[in-house]
């Protein structure tokens, strides 16, 4: 990123790291960097070299804090991984889509967003499981089950209310709820049973 001036009450609260933006109209992503301040996102792109024309330079986008929607005392600010990993920040007047290369960059950002406009952090599981193990794991879970049933080995009885916490699929958040019920992760929107 180029070198970017603070204000005079200006802190940096993410150092810059390396995403795409997606552009709306035309489908396509532009390399640069993510940086958070207590003031402003910053988004800078990568300078273009041009056989002809040098070094083509982009100016910084600069995004007011404020301008992030805030639902239910929860920053808009999530990362989906249905198509491809992206950072999704909701602004009042726009979203923008960063595909993010490292996930740990993404929830840092997460947090830090979370801190600032709330005072809340966010909890998100290490980074060291398999995309879609979940799935595989509910999968064996369920053979192993069918196994139990052929051979007339009984379920253990599941206890009643039993409230619980676990990391969201889709994010790593910690949520909470009733065992084997169903929940909607208040950061991501993933719906996933406890």
């Amino acid at each position: 990123m180029e070198e970017y001036k603070l204000g005079s009450d200006e802190v940096v609260l993410v150092e810059p790291f390396y995403v795409s933006l997606e552009d709306k109209k035309t489908g396509k992503f532009m390399d640069g960097e993510l940086m958070l301040t207590n003031e402003y996102l910053i988004w800078a792109r990568d300078p273009k070299r041009s056989l002809f024309h040098g070094k083509q330079v982009f100016p910084l986008e600069k995004i007011k804090v404020d301008r992030i929607k805030i639902y239910d005392g929860i920053p808009q600010v999530k990362i989906n991984t249905s198509e491809y990993d992206a950072l999704l920040i909701y602004l009042k007047n726009k979203t923008m889509s960063f595909e993010y290369y490292e996930v740990e960059d993404a929830q840092k950002f997460i947090n830090a967003i979370n801190k600032l406009l709330t005072g809340n952090e966010v909890v998100f599981q290490s980074g060291n499981a398999i995309k879609g193990s979940e799935q595989i794991a509910d999968k064996i879970a369920g053979t192993v089950n069918a196994f139990k049933n052929a051979f007339g080995i009984k379920p253990q009885e599941q206890a009643v209310n039993k409230p619980i916490s676990k990391n969201c699929k889709g994010c790593g958040a910690v949520i909470t709820g009733i065992q084997g019920k169903s929940v909607k992760c208040p950061y991501c929107d993933t719906v996933q049973e406890l």
